[in-house]
């Protein structure tokens, strides 16, 4: 926040790091903040919790996911990305003119106009155009306003005794409610956005954030309390979650149309969406900007989740003078030891992305082979020294079935599952999987499971080794406890 402050004059900055898996703050702030000992406080606000701020592009997360999750979104879909008219049919929904009607005009950051796109790369681009057309011929506002609600916003989070307020939701026009898909006319908090973000990276179960690990009595040694992980919510299926963290992906990988892609770092893949905001005071849109990055990591099995703003003067370096927070990047990943191939000090950074950065991420991330049709020896020789657990599941020695599918970016510490008959499966001992590990166990067989909890599988209904039926459904508890 210092650095950031210093390169940008910021006016204020707040942000945090988070589980996902466990909703687990591990870290938060927010500057200018206050000293308790001291006696002369001008302000005692929590940025995170008890301001409220409209957020910008990363809300446009939260309507992709919804359209994606209503089963009417296909991101190949081009449309018109020049200046939207919002017009009205004869049933009062809402539809895009050929010319200014009165009713608002949605245009994109710079009025940019890049001819007919498709959705995915309206999403790339961040543009706003996009958000409108989506909401008008994919879903509407009813239906965001109800996924906005699903994923806890404009309801404070009431956790572990922290005072947060709930924002406003401003929905009652067309041009509002559009507004409110690309992340401005209505406003939340950061706090909501952790607790909305853990659903986009935990497979759609939404995590509750708590920053309290326990309070214990100093004199008796008794626990007084204890936090833990509360699932507050499913808003959107895990294959919704799944698709919507790709977008996120490309935002950081796409060359061309990808806004993130200066917020990259060497040996760590990274979803992102990048924001900025407009600020209203004294009752206009001014000169003041909230920029905000969304990043989860690693991309292809998110375990933290970064949300970092800051308030300044636009700048248009804002989302490419990236170093401050790359640094807060490689901190995180260090101290969380999600990559041990990560070396190097943070000050090590390029000022700018190079093509050199990018060769680097392809050594260490490479994709899934293709396995079909392959033996199980030839899976287990091709996958050695990779870093990755083989899950075999049958009798047979050829594999029928993988999962994930080939050309998926490979992570290490990823299970791979293989199935080599249609029947006969053992169950596994799932003890230490995580609810990503279980989802595709159940993708891939198609045997029922229910999961109960979060974090990391301690017990199962059906003891390791016993022969599985089609029919079966096997329980599973998650717990923290096993992290």
């Amino acid at each position: 926040m210092q650095q950031t402050t210093k390169q940008f004059n910021c006016k204020s900055c707040w942000g945090g790091v988070m589980e996902v898996k466990t909703g687990k703050m591990l870290a938060w702030g927010g500057s200018p903040s206050f000293n308790p000992n001291e006696m002369e406080i001008s302000n005692y606000n929590d940025l995170g919790a008890s301001v409220t701020y409209e957020p910008g592009s990363t809300m446009k997360t939260f309507t992709y996911a919804a359209a994606i999750d209503s089963g009417k979104y296909n991101g190949s879909t081009k449309y018109n990305s020049g200046p939207f008219y919002i017009d009205y049919t004869s049933d009062g929904r809402l539809k895009r003119a050929n010319s200014n009607k009165n009713y608002g005009i949605i245009r994109n950051f710079n009025n940019a106009n890049w001819g007919k796109i498709t959705y995915d790369q309206a999403y790339c681009r961040s543009l706003n155009t996009g958000i409108a057309d989506i909401i008008t011929n994919v879903i509407n506002p009813d239906i965001l306003s109800n996924y906005l609600d699903a994923f806890g916003f404009f309801e404070p989070v009431n956790t572990d005794g922290v005072k947060d307020v709930s924002g406003v939701r401003n929905m009652d026009t067309g041009l509002d409610a559009i507004a409110t898909g690309y992340g401005q006319s209505s406003s939340v908090t950061a706090l909501q956005m952790f607790q909305a973000y853990s659903a986009i990276f935990n497979e759609g179960t939404m995590m509750k954030p708590y920053f309290v690990d326990y309070i214990q009595d100093s004199y008796t040694g008794e626990i007084i309390y204890e936090g833990e992980p509360t699932v507050v919510g499913n808003p959107i299926k895990p294959e919704t979650a799944r698709q919507v963290v790709k977008l996120m992906k490309k935002v950081v990988t796409d060359p061309t149309y990808g806004t993130a892609k200066w917020y990259k770092i060497s040996g760590m893949s990274l979803a992102i969406k990048t924001g900025t905001a407009e600020v209203f005071e004294n009752g206009r849109y001014g000169s003041n900007v909230i920029t905000s990055v969304a990043c989860g990591m690693p991309a292809n099995d998110p375990q933290i989740f970064i949300y970092f703003c800051y308030k300044a003067k636009y700048n248009s370096d804002m989302h490419y003078k990236t170093d401050p927070i790359k640094r807060f990047f490689r901190k995180v990943i260090k101290v969380t030891n999600l990559n041990n191939d990560l070396t190097g000090d943070e000050e090590d950074i390029p000022e700018e992305q190079t093509e050199e950065d990018d060769l680097t991420i392809t050594k260490l991330l490479d994709t899934v082979p293709s396995l079909v049709n392959h033996t199980t020896d030839f899976a287990k020789s091709t996958l050695a020294g990779s870093g990755v657990k083989l899950i075999i599941l049958g009798t047979g020695d050829t594999i029928l079935k993988q999962y994930p599918e080939a050309d998926t970016e490979l992570t290490k510490r990823q299970k791979i599952f293989l199935m080599t008959s249609l029947t006969k499966i053992k169950m596994p001992d799932m003890t230490g999987w995580s609810r990503k590990d279980v989802n595709q166990f159940w993708e891939i067989t198609g045997i029922g499971v229910t999961i109960e909890g979060a974090g990391y599988v301690v017990e199962q209904s059906i003891p390791k080794g016993t022969t599985l039926e089609n029919t079966d459904t096997i329980r599973v508890v998650l717990s923290n406890e096993s992290n």
